[in-house]
C-alpha cells in the first residue's frame, strides 16, 4: 500500500523502487489468481447484463445504478466498481467515458456503462455502450464502425503483445 511505501521512505530516507524481479512475477498469475479474476469477470458479466437491461429510456441514471451495483454485491464483489461506483452516462454525455451517473432519466441513444468486480483482492473492468430506445443514423453508425473496430482489435492481437500496440492499432483506425 502507499502507506508501507511512504513508511520505507520515510524510515530510510530512500525512496522504495519496485524491481524488475517482483514486476515479472506478479506478471504471470497462478491457477488460484487466475481462478480470483474469473471470478471478478463473471460477477461483472452478470452485472453488465443487468445494465444491459436497465438501460432504456426512462430509467434513471443513478437507479440503473444502484441495480446494477446491487447485484455485483449480492454475487460478492468485495467493493463497488472502482471503489466510488460503475459509470454510467446516457445521450451526449456517452461522450465522456469517465462520467458517473446522474439523477437525469436515459433518453434515447447510446448509453455507456464502465463497470468492474473485485473478489478476493483480484479486479476486472468492463465497458460496453448499448442502443437506448430509438438511435440516429449518425449513433448506430458509429456503433457499427466500433463494432467493427472491436472484431479487428481480436483479430490482431497476439499474445505477448503489448497493450500499447493494440492502442495504436485503434488510433490508427480512429
Amino acid at each position: 500500500s502507499s502507506g508501507a511505501v511512504d513508511a520505507v521512505k520515510k524510515a530510510s530516507g530512500k525512496r522504495a523502487v519496485a524491481s524488475d524481479a517482483v514486476k515479472a512475477a506478479r506478471a504471470v498469475k497462478t491457477a488460484y489468481e487466475l481462478g480470483c479474476i474469473r471470478k471478478a469477470c463473471r460477477i461483472a458479466k452478470a452485472g453488465m447484463r443487468k445494465a444491459r437491461e436497465m438501460s432504456r429510456p426512462g430509467v434513471k441514471e443513478l437507479d440503473a445504478v444502484a441495480e446494477v451495483e446491487g447485484v455485483i454485491r449480492r454475487l460478492g464483489s468485495e467493493k463497488p466498481p472502482f471503489g466510488d461506483g460503475m459509470l454510467l452516462a446516457s445521450g451526449k454525455r456517452a461522450a465522456d467515458i469517465h462520467a458517473m451517473a446522474l439523477l437525469e432519466r436515459i433518453g434515447d441513444g447510446p448509453v455507456v456503462v464502465d463497470l468492474g468486480a473485485v473478489w478476493r483482492g483480484y479486479n476486472s473492468d468492463m465497458t460496453r455502450t448499448f442502443a437506448a430506445g430509438k438511435m440516429s443514423s449518425e449513433e448506430r453508425s458509429v456503433m457499427r464502425f466500433v463494432e467493427g473496430l472491436k472484431d479487428e482489435c481480436i483479430d490482431v492481437i497476439r499474445p505477448g503483445m503489448q497493450a500499447s500496440t493494440v492502442h495504436k492499432f485503434v488510433e490508427s483506425r480512429i
